[in-house]
């Protein structure tokens, strides 16, 4: 009898070897793993980050897709400073934010092979990441937390700049309205979209394989200077484009092209007409504008 390993997946079992008097050789799995190998990539961290989303073609990287993307940024960092390759690493977000949406709170997860000192881990990717990529704090979490299933919360932030000049200290994170805005009347109808409900008509594709009903916590304009508007919305979920699609409606109401009414209508309707991109009232807000703010957990 005889031990040997054998990898299975990304662990080494530890087989035992049985010849027979007959010469029949079989093997059989020791029950228990070597030691060494038990915690394997099962050093588990947490990342925030922030970013300026204008030259990315979005957070995930899409294989055949041209452009660069927030995750391929940071799997190259990664895989520099963790030695663990990209399928290791298994880097996962609470969010995968669009082309051209920013971000001041999103948060990542990552595996590595061998435990790293999460102040070590900080430095090395601001080191190696590209300015426009700022990791903000590393910790190490327990094998089972997930950015993207373990958030009970999300916070996203659109920004609006009005009148007949757009900020130019503004351009790249705000979207340009040219006529005033009835602020008033954007409160009153952010209102609307408060609590649970089906949000199938505010999506930008039908919700095929998701629940549509989500809770939706707090949701304010809020005049940060005249001209300038910040929409600030929270709640446990979103469905695709979701939140640029309630600002687009949120504007025309301030422009007077859109009532309250219309919005709890639509909220009504739910799953039970899906209008397309093209027969809306509205057009979907900017992506610059939007912000992925905070996740909490």
């Amino acid at each position: 009898m005889q031990l040997q390993l054998r990898r299975i997946g990304c662990q080494r079992l530890c087989l035992r070897v049985y010849k027979f008097k007959s010469g029949k050789i079989d093997r059989l799995p020791v029950p228990v793993l070597q030691r060494r190998h038990c915690t394997a990539l099962l050093h588990n961290y947490k990342a925030t980050i922030s970013y300026d989303g204008t030259d990315y073609n979005g957070f995930q990287l899409q294989l055949g897709v041209r452009g660069r993307t927030i995750q391929g940024e940071l799997e190259k960092a990664l895989t520099l400073v963790t030695q663990n390759d990209r399928a290791e690493l298994k880097v996962t977000a609470s969010g995968r934010t669009d082309a051209g949406v920013h971000a001041s709170g999103q948060v990542v997860n990552f595996f590595s092979g061998k435990g790293h000192c999460p102040s070590r881990l900080w430095h090395s990717m601001n080191r190696l990441l590209p300015p426009d990529i700022r990791v903000l704090d590393v910790q190490p979490v327990g094998p089972d937390f997930n950015a993207r299933f373990s958030a009970l919360s999300k916070e996203y932030r659109f920004q609006i700049c009005t009148g007949p000049l757009h900020d130019p200290f503004l351009w790249r994170y705000s979207q340009h309205v040219y006529l005033p805005l009835d602020v008033e009347a954007m409160r009153q109808a952010a209102k609307c979209f408060l609590g649970s409900h089906d949000f199938t008509q505010f999506a930008s594709t039908y919700p095929v394989g998701m629940n549509p009903r989500k809770t939706l916590t707090r949701f304010e304009v809020v005049e940060v200077r005249p001209g300038f508007l910040r929409l600030e919305v929270q709640g446990s979920g979103f469905l695709y484009r979701m939140v640029r699609h309630m600002v687009g409606a949120l504007i025309e109401v301030g422009k007077g092209t859109m009532k309250e009414a219309q919005i709890e209508e639509l909220l009504a309707l739910g799953s039970k007409k899906f209008p397309g991109e093209k027969h809306r009232g509205w057009t979907v807000a900017d992506a610059k504008g939007l912000f992925l703010h905070e996740v909490w957990y």
